[in-house]
């Protein structure tokens, strides 16, 4: 019972030698705390942040938390971009085709126009070849569209003309091919047009070419 007695006041000293510098601390404080609150407007909570101070500059700016989310935003936007664009293949547009009609003109040209084509095709990968006839010693003519005596060429034994300057073959497009040079003029040559693709070679046009003379 003595013991009791004797430690209670000695517990009791240290709490308050513990608080009382705190309660001091508070109470010269907390007016000064309350008058800044007052002069910016600011709730009476904030008086009661650790310290008691309005100035604490723990909290995160919100201008930095939004520019933080937009990022995260960002990132996760282009990593779900990226695993959809990988899962997704363009879709197969399957064998070209196409169907052109031939012409005579007085002028001893030949005019080959493409009247369907099931797809665009790139001019590298088309190429043309005009044959003459058997038994010919003619020699047979031969390009690639985008070739620059050939694409837009004017003067040319054999141009490819793109309507629409799309740097395609597509609806449209014509050859004008010039017989009285290509020794096409007498009939019994043909044309050809053949679509080198991914998948391998097709031929797209063979038609015989009418005889200008």
């Amino acid at each position: 019972m003595l013991a009791m007695q004797y430690e209670r006041p000695a517990a009791e000293s240290a709490v308050t030698r513990d608080f009382a510098p705190r309660a001091r601390n508070l109470e010269s404080d907390f007016p000064a705390a309350l008058h800044r609150c007052v002069l910016a407007d600011l709730p009476l909570r904030h008086i009661m942040r650790r310290g008691y101070s309005v100035d604490s500059d723990e909290a995160v700016s919100p201008v930095i938390a939004t520019v933080l989310l937009m990022a995260i935003t960002v990132l996760l936007a282009s990593a779900v971009y990226l695993m959809v664009s990988n899962a997704i293949e363009a879709p197969d547009k399957g064998r070209p085709y196409a169907k052109v009609s031939v012409r005579a003109l007085d002028n001893g040209y030949q005019i080959v126009q493409i009247a369907d084509l099931s797809q665009n095709l790139e001019t590298y990968k088309v190429e043309f070849r005009l044959i003459p006839p058997d038994g010919s010693n003619l020699s047979s003519v031969m390009g690639n569209v985008s070739n620059s005596n050939v694409y837009g060429a004017i003067g040319t034994p054999v141009s490819f003309h793109d309507r629409d300057a799309s740097f395609t073959v597509n609806r449209g497009d014509y050859f004008i091919i010039d017989a009285s040079t290509v020794g096409s003029d007498t009939g019994g040559w043909t044309f050809h047009m053949r679509y080198y693709g991914t998948s391998g070679s097709v031929e797209l046009v063979t038609v015989p070419l009418p005889a200008t003379a």
